[in-house]
């Protein structure tokens, strides 16, 4: 059944860990956007399943994914475990197209710049270990550990004495990206498969710490036709047999804006057995819903100098385009909270940050400010005809043209 496992969780991993980027990114990248080239090795990293739930001697399997977010191959990445445990500890890196086994068992691996690294990990527990998110050293020799966050890259894990449920769960959202989005109701799904011992299992949703303007409900589903087949409630209470493989519908009511955060802005579905132990979790990221068009302007030095064309336009680490003639570009986003930037490479760049209202469409204005470039360089016609530089992100430059 371990083998099972294998298929497709890897590129799940992948899939929540994108969703991540547009915040972990944002964070490497910032010691670069707005400034000279720098180069470094940077990680982020995601684990599925969230929990594992097994018998002391029994072995828990689990998938990670490592992205180097840097400019340079990241050397000797491994996976560890930070603080010891009643039990052994053994990786290996996969082939994320095929989920097999690659290298040899406990070697580290090289990711190269922009690039993603899989692997499995196998915790075998020799004693009972009451339920404890574990913290997972994603680390190579030429860079910091990955950032942890509970729920992402840790593992929720205990071993008992006895056999217990051990409910693998995966979520899935409407657009496949690990987010749901509440434009006054937003769902989510969920399937599981339990690995462990068969009994009664209750599944709940809770938002965590952090308190947000929702309601949550769910009910047990049909795999077939996403039906419910219990009543809708706060909780659901059924038996889950081993080997089963029941499925779940998740309902969100907004009451407010939430801001897209999908560190801490979560909905976790959590399993407990007839004792209340934590046998199973998955979660997903929620933010308000619907869309809105945003214009930006860009200008150079001030207000009134537009910035013309050429001038590349993101929001958080999506590049939306580029701006025309006239220094402006319009685009659709997500509504909420959001990260404007506007970057002429190596030459200026600016940046705000807003909140956007569904169905809005807000301006915004960028005066962008020259960096990188020290009073006395010089650019030949040639070199600055390279670069395409427009007659306005001349002046801005301090040129002086035949």
């Amino acid at each position: 059944m371990e083998s099972r496992l294998r298929v497709g969780m890897c590129r799940r991993a992948v899939g929540r860990l994108r969703s991540l980027l547009a915040v972990l990114v944002v964070l490497a990248a910032g010691y670069g956007t707005l400034s000279p080239a720098v180069s470094w090795a940077s990680l982020v990293s995601a684990v599925l399943p969230a929990s594992r739930s097994v018998q002391v001697g029994d072995t828990a399997t689990a998938f990670a994914t490592v992205i180097n977010t840097g400019s340079v191959t990241a050397t000797g990445c491994d996976v560890s475990l930070p603080s010891p445990i009643a039990a052994t500890f053994t990786y290996q890196t996969t082939d994320p197209a095929t989920n097999l086994l690659t290298g040899t068992a406990n070697t580290p691996a090289d990711i190269p710049p922009g690039g993603s690294q899989s692997f499995v990990f196998a915790i075998t527990p020799t004693a009972p270990i009451v339920p404890v998110d574990l913290d997972l050293l994603f680390d190579c020799s030429n860079t910091s550990p990955a950032p942890v966050f509970s729920g992402l890259n840790t593992l929720q894990f205990s071993a008992a004495a006895t056999p217990v449920p051990d409910i693998v769960a995966l979520s899935a959202t409407l657009q496949g990206d690990g987010i749901v989005r509440v434009n006054g109701t937003g769902v989510f799904a969920v399937a599981t498969v339990n690995l462990g011992a068969s009994g009664e299992i209750t599944v709940s949703a809770d938002t965590g710490a952090v308190g947000l303007p929702v309601q949550m409900a769910l009910c047990e589903t049909d795999p077939a036709t996403g039906a419910c087949l219990s009543a809708i409630g706060s909780t659901v209470t059924t038996t889950v047999n081993t080997n089963a493989t029941p499925t779940f519908g998740v309902f969100i009511t907004g009451s407010g804006e939430i801001a897209f955060d999908p560190v801490n802005h979560r909905i976790n579905v959590r399993f407990h057995d007839e004792t209340n132990r934590l046998v199973g979790a998955t979660s997903v990221a929620v933010r308000s819903g619907g869309q809105a068009q945003v214009t930006v302007r860009t200008f150079l030095g001030d207000a009134e100098t537009p910035a013309g064309a050429g001038v590349t336009i993101s929001v958080g680490n999506t590049e939306e385009g580029v701006t025309g003639d006239d220094g402006t570009l319009t685009f659709t986003v997500e509504a909420g909270r959001v990260e404007v930037t506007a970057l002429l490479p190596d030459l200026a760049g600016a940046s705000d940050s807003l909140t956007i209202a569904p169905g809005a469409h807000p301006t915004v204005d960028l005066v962008m400010e020259s960096y990188g470039l020290q009073a006395e360089t010089r650019l030949t016609v040639a070199e600055v005809q390279y670069l395409g530089t427009s007659e306005n992100q001349r002046i801005l430059l301090g040129y002086v043209w035949p």
